[in-house]
């Protein structure tokens, strides 16, 4: 047997389909369809025209998916263009000898000068749609947090300018914060701590942090926006369990915030 080192183009017909054998694949061997091949030759007489010349037939082998293909897709007769290596063989059935060429087809496809052949984009036409669909949705959201962000940014600054303007802390504290607000960088659950942080290393107390960090937390879905009054109520320390004194004044305290709450007559 004689293996072609040199890859070749055949120009072919697809033989007989139903005389095909079709082998599974096992572990050390991938699914293969062996089915004859032929083709027709072209040769010039000696008028110089080009003529049909002799027919050759191939036994191809396809395999993987190109097996499945070729066995499921083409029918009897089918022009196609294989690419792949020849061997040519020799084997003896009963004294004598029976030649025969075998083509290892690495690529396979149909021939479109003498068979019109159509590509279905319908799979990758629907794939850049989903695409498509999904880059405007997650245009859309980033849109509407954007916006979500820059709202509560506007929050933060005005209660910012609240508590700087009662002394609470100082403007440079303030920037801080905001230079938090505004690194793209930082993402929203990180937002919270940055401005807690940012307001306790400038010494504000704890009703100003909560305040103005709860405003992060509501943008982050991790509670709402405290008003002063309930930030300065979060940020008494609970009394001792025996200490009954302070549990008195923090019931008036408790008796004086519902009485300023409640309407005048």
């Amino acid at each position: 047997m004689e293996w072609s080192p040199i890859m070749i183009l055949v120009k072919a017909n697809l033989g007989d389909l139903s005389e095909a054998r079709y082998f599974e694949a096992t572990d050390d061997k991938p699914r293969a369809l062996y089915v004859g091949v032929v083709e027709q030759q072209r040769v010039q007489n000696e008028a110089g025209d080009w003529e049909d010349g002799d027919k050759v037939w191939y036994q191809a082998r396809f395999k993987g998916a190109d097996a499945d293909w070729v066995r499921d897709t083409l029918q009897n007769g089918d022009p196609v263009l294989l690419w792949g290596n020849i061997r040519d063989s020799t084997r003896e059935v009963d004294g004598k000898s029976f030649a025969s060429k075998e083509l290892f087809v690495d690529a396979v496809s149909v021939n479109p000068r003498l068979r019109k052949v159509s590509i279905d984009r319908s799979a990758r036409q629907q794939q850049q749609s989903q695409q498509a669909s999904q880059a405007a949705t997650q245009a859309v959201d980033a849109e509407a947090d954007q916006r979500a962000r820059a709202a509560a940014r506007a929050t933060v600054v005005s209660r910012l300018h609240d508590v700087v303007g009662k002394r609470y802390i100082d403007g440079a504290v303030a920037d801080q914060v905001v230079a938090a607000w505004d690194d793209p960088a930082l993402p929203v659950p990180e937002l919270g701590q940055a401005t807690v942080s940012a307001l306790r290393a400038g010494g504000a107390n704890e009703a100003v942090v909560a305040y103005v960090s709860s405003v992060a937390d509501e943008y982050a879905g991790g509670g709402h926006a405290m008003s002063w009054n309930e930030a300065a109520a979060a940020a008494i320390p609970a009394p001792p369990a025996n200490d009954t004194w302070a549990m008195v004044n923090q019931a008036r305290r408790d008796v004086a915030a519902s009485a300023s709450q409640t309407p005048g007559m």
